[in-house]
């Protein structure tokens, strides 16, 4: 278990699945209250969906 734990840290990969789940949800926020301040653009809401959901 520790050499599981020593190999996790060195790789980096709970690490690295964190910032990756961090920047995704900190990218979809910021594209729906940036749609939802001007609710004219929908199709720009349609467009971030589909862009986050190809990231994905």
């Amino acid at each position: 278990m520790k050499q599981l734990r020593k190999t996790e840290w060195q790789k980096g990969y709970l690490i690295k699945k964190n910032l990756a789940l961090c920047a995704w949800v900190l990218m979809l926020l910021a594209g729906f209250a940036g749609i939802l301040s001007h609710p004219e653009n929908i199709p720009s809401l349609v467009a971030c969906v589909l862009a986050l959901a190809v990231q994905a």
